[in-house]
């Protein structure tokens, strides 16, 4: 066994010891690598449907490489960040950390269970994803709520609609308010932490998002690339653990340079690197995409390498 063969196997060892689990975000744009790094993770996605803000995570990287992929990813050439941040297990509790009621179906034998209160939470307040606050009157049980799909009623005036958890986008608002109300409850509190801090370690997908009020801290970036018809390829750009190779820390930022220095070229031909056309010699507002473009990515990566380098 070589010396970087026995330096991984380290880590796998303390990985598997810790305490601490890694969560993985996918990133709106490539060029939040800078702030990331700087600020680390802050709590200021806006959840959808009438979530609640925060910064949303799953469980494993390989449930954030496919959201990615078959979901966000468009183009010829769709790319993202993978942000992972390393969080103590015993921390992962309500309310700095709860359910991404979107998608996170094991929320639902919880509720199961909890059914018969829930349906006597009255004068429940409730605001949808335009900012509009609706007073929930009655929430009633579903006839049709099973375990793994506990469904409910509610009614707020004129309003009503039967919803279930983890099937989408309806009335998250009124969700996200139940569980808020329910959360008051200790005896449900302590099981949905229990539940929460279950998912982060568990094998099926599950979807966080992280509420509270300091930023994570960035354990590693990469950086996804996926063309058409072709599986996503990472590149790791960063790891919070001190490169012991300064050379090899270095070289991650010029993969990632040299990876989009390709994507560039495959799009725009010969204008890679070009403040004109070759060919008549005039200057297009193309050109100056591309060249603001390389600027942009130059100077991240630049940093990035200096932070790695520590200097």
């Amino acid at each position: 066994m070589n010396e970087s063969e026995r330096a991984a196997l380290k880590r796998r060892l303390a990985q598997t010891s810790s305490k601490e689990v890694c969560l993985w975000h996918t990133a709106d744009s490539i060029f939040s690598f800078e702030s990331f790094l700087n600020n680390g993770a802050q709590p200021t996605g806006n959840g959808y449907g009438g979530q609640s803000k925060g910064f949303y995570v799953w469980n494993q990287k390989k449930y954030a490489v496919s959201h990615f992929a078959d979901f966000l990813a468009e183009g010829l050439n769709a790319e993202t960040l993978l942000v992972g941040v390393k969080v103590d297990r015993k921390d992962i509790k309500y309310p700095d950390w709860q359910f991404d009621l979107e998608v996170s179906k094991e929320i639902n034998p919880l509720l199961f269970k909890y059914q018969d209160r829930v349906a006597e939470i009255k004068g429940l307040k409730c605001t949808d994803a335009e900012g509009k606050e609706y007073v929930v009157d009655m929430i009633e049980k579903n006839p049709y709520t099973t375990k793994d799909h506990c469904l409910f009623t509610f009614k707020a005036g004129n309003l009503g609609c039967t919803f279930g958890f983890g099937d989408g986008a309806e009335k998250l608002y009124v969700a996200q308010a139940i569980i808020d109300k329910m959360c008051e409850d200790k005896d449900f509190r302590d099981d949905y932490n229990r539940l929460l801090r279950a998912s982060v370690n568990g094998p099926n997908r599950s979807a966080l998002k992280y509420c509270g009020k300091d930023a994570l801290f960035i354990n590693e970036v990469s950086y996804i690339q996926k063309k058409e018809h072709t599986q996503p390829v990472e590149h790791v750009i960063y790891r919070a653990e001190k490169a012991s190779d300064k050379p090899q820390a270095q070289k991650l930022c010029e993969d990632l340079l040299q990876t989009k220095m390709e994507i560039i070229r495959e799009t725009i031909g010969d204008k890679m690197g070009k403040t004109a056309d070759i060919k008549t010699g005039k200057v297009r507002d193309e050109h100056k995409d591309v060249a603001e473009d390389q600027i942009i990515i130059s100077k991240i990566l630049m940093k990035a390498r200096r932070k790695m380098d520590g200097k």
